[in-house]
């Protein structure tokens, strides 16, 4: 597990004022940007914002004729990201229907759980089952359109359900800090270094 910068839980800025779903990272083969844009499209009547931070090969999709609900901020610094990320209320991880995306826990969906963000994942994974387990997302086929603006306009409704959410991604967040996973580590390497106990004379 990669875990997060122990920092991000302590971040609590006012999030903004319109419903918003966030999407960062790269751009590249895995990532679902298709069914990003048809998401943001399907979201318009629900007045809900998206608001996308990343660079690659798919941002080409993201800079022509965009939903006017969209907001598609390019590449950031890390700080620069994680202020806007922050400030959204859900985070997404919409992948492509393929192997290593099955196999995957993408970094962001670390970042979002460490700054209180419940997430929405595809395909269903590692991620999008660790998610389920702990109650803190949610996990659709790729390309599920339909049960995924469902699932975020439920969310939006459902105020209070949105910052249980909230409560336990930071809870359990807690204990997968790059710091904490780092000692774990740490740990670990000494132990397999010093080799089995010896036995007293």
């Amino acid at each position: 597990y990669n875990g997060f910068p122990s920092a991000l839980l302590d971040r609590s800025a006012p999030k903004l004022e319109r419903f918003t779903v966030c999407f960062h990272g790269i751009l590249g083969f895995f990532q679902d940007v298709e069914t990003l844009m048809a998401v943001a499209v399907a979201l318009q009547p629900h007045e809900v914002d998206v608001v996308v931070v990343g660079y690659g090969r798919k941002e080409a999709l993201l800079t022509r004729q965009t939903p006017h609900n969209l907001r598609f901020l390019g590449r950031l610094t890390f700080d620069e990201t994680i202020k806007e990320v922050e400030r959204c209320h859900v985070g997404l991880c919409l992948r492509k229907d393929e192997e290593i995306s099955k196999d995957a826990f993408p970094v962001k969906v670390w970042e979002y759980l460490g700054l209180g963000l419940p997430s929405i994942v595809t395909p269903p994974c590692e991620a999008g089952h660790f998610l389920e387990q702990h109650n803190c997302g949610f996990q659709f086929p790729a390309g599920d359109v339909p049960h995924i603006v469902e699932k975020i306009v439920q969310l939006k409704a459902q105020k209070h359900e949105l910052q249980a959410f909230s409560d336990r991604c930071r809870k359990v967040a807690a204990d997968y800090t790059r710091e904490q996973t780092g000692t774990t580590a740490a740990q670990l390497i000494v132990g397999l270094l010093a080799g089995p106990p010896t036995r007293a004379a």
